[in-house]
C-alpha cells in the first residue's frame, strides 16, 4: 500500500479563487511577520516596512515566521489576479 498523507487546512480568507505564483524567500533576521501582512525585499531579505506603498510591495506573507533569531526561509505570495 502506497504512503498517504493527509491535512486539515482551516480556510481563513487571505486568498480567494485565485491562482496564485508563490516565491521562497528568506525573512531578515528581526523580524517576526505575521501571515497576510504587506512584506519588500531589501538587500535581497524580506522585511516589513511601515512606509510601504503599493508601488513597492513584494508580496503577502505565506505564513507566520519568527526570525528575531537570526534569517529563517519562509513563502510569500506573489502574484494574483
Amino acid at each position: 500500500m502506497p504512503y498517504q498523507e493527509s491535512a486539515v487546512t482551516t480556510p481563513d480568507n487571505l486568498v480567494l479563487n485565485r491562482e496564485i505564483r508563490t516565491d521562497s524567500v528568506v525573512v531578515a533576521s528581526g523580524q517576526n511577520i505575521a501571515r497576510g501582512k504587506l512584506v519588500v525585499m531589501s538587500s535581497g531579505k524580506i522585511v516589513v516596512d511601515p512606509g510601504t506603498t503599493p508601488a513597492n510591495v513584494y508580496g503577502i506573507m505565506a505564513e507566520a515566521v519568527d526570525a528575531t533569531s537570526g534569517d529563517k526561509k519562509s513563502g510569500v505570495y506573489r502574484d494574483w489576479e
